[in-house]
């Protein structure tokens, strides 16, 4: 009979037998025949040694033994015996057990979207959260170390609860919150970062400090989870805002096809030595601070089994490939799927361990108690990166709902200047500061910069619903700004002492600098969302929508053209040009709504005096615009429309001012030469792949569509810019308009695209601008 001793292997679990601590090992056996009484007997010196009883069956049995701790590394000696005989010994080298901490960190996963409508996911969340309060009371008497804890790790949650919770409810989760049993991450939301822009990256940590300001709540970390890439800038929102650790959950999702050779989105082996290794480095901003940057790498989620299956190998399999550290951050989740609910069952599960092992010791944790504990460990020589990781594919999938994505790149800036604007107006005029509305539409803005388009099956009613809620975000976002600052800047201009009862412009500059170039209003203004209910002469209320009157409707001799545009402070006038919208893909904004109200019908032209005011644009230069300032410009009535010097020239194929001369291929619609008249240079690199101004659509097979060109359209020639339209048609795309501008006095050229998108999927359209950089 043979009875080998296979191997002996040790693992981190370490219990108490009186006044000695015992390191659980696994035994692995070959025997030729079963033994149902036999011992394993390990001697680490004369006075410390162990036995377990055990039974070997015939072939393989692994079993756990006892091992007395050792403090020194040693030589072990394994003895399987039967009774006083001595059936097999090895002599194996022995290394201390480590102490470990797994602070067991529970998250939710939160996701705007994908496992409902994302209308529906807030309302779960909100019951999720607020069974918490139960589940905390219920651990209040564990050990401190089980006591229920949990990380609501996006802002936008707990921030929806608190505005929506019976009184007693928000007191007992803000008590929980300032205790520490509940965390609070800095963000607002899983961002795509590269889309908010930099002000919109500053407030996605404003509801989470507002929070910290109002009930003295810590927020110590940030997380953006299931997203494989961040912008630098965000480095530098969560360093200035003092935040002290971010910890996101990056998805491997390259290979989630078992497809192990794919690379994932950044070099982990470059950055922790090894792959699938937990890690730390300090991640430091543009201004020099630092925030320590930890990564489990091991996705966005964790296990939902509260048995914490598992946790034993895995800590083993880390000792045996070097982590450093003897502490570890253990994510995990309530249930299978992203918008989990959190459960009581961890700390059970870890008052139970804590009972019956000395280590690892289970901590029920958040992580600001991670940060803690991983702190005084960290080396002096902790590695230092700066730069960001570029996303893979969010950044480019908001192009694939390029319309909404639109209306939120501008939100980016016109939620600045109407905060700009409505601040001016309240310290001027009797105009009340809108913080609620301006903080709604910042918030809008981010719930559609949030990284979650929709369902996680992306067909049907529920994604189209779902892309329609995402969609909505942006477009309340926008009508929130205007609303604020065409309210904001009508209490101002009506506040303005003016001469004549003439209609006048009032040009806003909310600019920290003077400001000269061209202005763009549309000769009738549009609307606001928001009406003022005031009372009449006669007693009545009725609706205005800025503040006491309604929006400036000119008379038809305005809008045909008959008047001097005069410049208030100087005296003098100001040449202007007259542009009517005539395409509903032209380069202004709404340009298909204003086209179709503005040519006129019954209703229209009773409720405006002049519906073609609604698609024409008055254009002039406005000089020397001051700092947060304004200047104003009278419309002094005529009896013809004053002619002014053609500074912009344009014929059917060229446009030319005094910086620029644009020439298009009479035969394709691209630009053949753009020529910069002040050096003389070509512009245009014309030995490119693809010709200045192409639209290059790319199918799923990697090859490039050729746009069928249909003509060169002469869209508008005036005395202060002139426009070329060239019209293409590609596969998916029936129409497309490619629309060149040149200013009078300005040293820039305007491209437009507008087009026709059709049911087509899974194409990739792009615009070529190849430039002549040779260094």
């Amino acid at each position: 009979m043979t009875v080998p001793i296979k191997t002996l292997t040790p693992t981190p679990l370490l219990r108490r037998e009186g006044s000695r601590l015992l390191q659980t090992a696994k035994l692995e056996l070959h025997c030729s025949q079963a033994l149902p009484e036999v011992s394993a007997c390990i001697i680490a010196s004369s006075r410390d040694r162990s036995t377990t009883a055990l039974t070997a069956a015939e072939g393989k049995t692994v079993v756990d033994i006892d091992v007395p701790e050792v403090r020194q590394p040693c030589e072990l000696v394994c003895e399987l015996r039967q009774g006083e005989t001595v059936l097999d010994r090895k002599t194996i080298p022995w290394q201390p057990p480590r102490r470990w901490t797994v602070h067991v960190v529970q998250l939710s996963h939160h996701d705007v979207g994908y496992t409902d409508l994302a209308s529906h996911v807030i309302q779960e969340h909100d019951r999720s959260l607020d069974a918490i309060i139960e589940m905390a009371a219920a651990t209040r008497d564990f050990p401190e170390d089980a006591r229920f804890s949990a990380v609501i790790e996006q802002a936008w949650s707990i921030d929806h609860f608190l505005n929506h919770a019976p009184p007693e409810r928000h007191a007992a989760m803000i008590d929980l919150l300032r205790r520490g049993d509940l965390e609070v991450t800095a963000l607002f939301g899983n961002l795509t970062t590269e889309l908010c822009g930099h002000e919109l990256l500053a407030r996605s940590v404003y509801h989470a400090f507002r929070l910290k300001r109002k009930h003295g709540i810590p927020i110590v970390s940030a997380e953006n989870n299931d997203i494989p890439g961040f912008t630098w800038g965000l480095c530098q929102v969560l360093t200035e805002a003092g935040i002290r650790m971010f910890c996101p959950g990056l998805p491997k999702y390259y290979n989630w096809g078992k497809t192990e050779d794919v690379p994932s989105f950044w070099d982990e082996t470059a950055i922790f030595g090894k792959t699938n290794m937990p890690g730390a480095f300090w991640w430091e901003a543009p201004n020099g601070k630092r925030i320590l940057f930890w990564s489990n790498n091991s996705g966005c989620g964790g296990s939902c089994d509260p048995s914490l299956p598992g946790l034993p190998e895995r800590l083993q399999t880390l000792e045996q490939n070097d982590y450093p550290y003897s502490v570890l951050r253990w994510p995990v989740i309530g249930a299978g799927r992203d918008n989990s609910p959190y459960i009581e069952d961890y700390a059970h599960t870890i008052r139970a361990w804590n009972e019956r092992w000395v280590s690892p010791r289970l901590v029920s944790s958040t992580n600001a108690r991670f940060y803690e504990g991983i702190l005084p460990q960290l080396p002096k020589t902790l590695p230092v990166f700066r730069g960001d990781v570029p996303g893979q594919d969010y950044p480019v999938g908001a192009a694939s709902t390029a319309e909404a994505t639109a209306v939120n790149r501008r939100n980016h800036s016109n939620l600045q200047s109407a905060e700009i604007l409505a601040s001016a107006a309240s310290e001027l005029t009797d105009y009340t500061y809108q913080a609620d509305r301006l903080f709604n539409a910042c918030e809008e803005t981010l719930w559609h910069d949030e990284h979650t388009w929709g369902h996680h099956f992306p067909a049907g009613p529920t994604a189209c619903a779902s892309e329609l809620e995402k969609a909505v975000h942006a477009h309340r976002a926008a009508a929130l700004a205007h609303d604020v600052s065409n309210k904001a800047m009508a209490r101002i201009a009506d506040a303005i002492h003016l001469d004549t009862s003439d209609i006048h412009l009032v040009v806003f500059n909310p600019l920290p600098h003077q400001r000269s170039g061209p202005v763009t209003a549309p000769l009738r203004e549009l609307d606001n969302c928001g009406s003022t209910m005031m009372r009449t002469e006669k007693g009545t209320l009725r609706g205005a929508l800025l503040h006491d009157r309604w929006h400036v409707n000119p008379p038809l001799e305005i809008v045909e053209g008959n008047f001097d545009l005069v410049d208030v402070d100087t005296g003098e006038e100001v040449p202007y040009q007259l542009q009517d919208i005539d395409s509903p893909l032209g380069p202004q904004l709404y340009a298909a709504q204003r086209l179709g109200l503005g040519s006129g019908g019954k209703r229209y032209g009773g409720l405006f005096e002049n519906p073609r005011g609604v698609k024409r644009d008055i254009l002039f230069h406005a000089e020397h615009v001051p700092a947060l300032g304004y200047r104003i410009y009278r419309l002094r009535p005529g009896n013809d429309q004053p002619e002014f010097p053609v500074q912009v020239s344009a014929d059917k194929h060229t446009l030319e001012n005094d910086f620029y001369r644009l020439e298009l291929t009479p035969d394709t619609g691209f630009v053949r030469s753009l020529v910069d008249m002040e050096s003389g240079r070509e512009v245009i690199a014309n030995n490119a792949s693809h010709p200045f101004g192409a639209i290059v659509v790319r199918t799923p097979r990697g090859a490039d569509e050729t746009c069928m060109f249909k003509g060169i359209e002469s869209v508008a020639a005036g005395p202060l810019a002139a426009t070329l339209r060239a019209v293409f048609a590609a596969c998916g795309h029936p129409r497309i308009e490619v629309t060149y501008t040149l200013h009078a006095r300005e040293k820039r050229v305007d491209v437009a695209i507008g087009m026709v998108k059709d049911p087509t999927p899974l194409l990739e359209t792009y615009a070529v601008f190849p430039f002549a950089l040779p260094h």
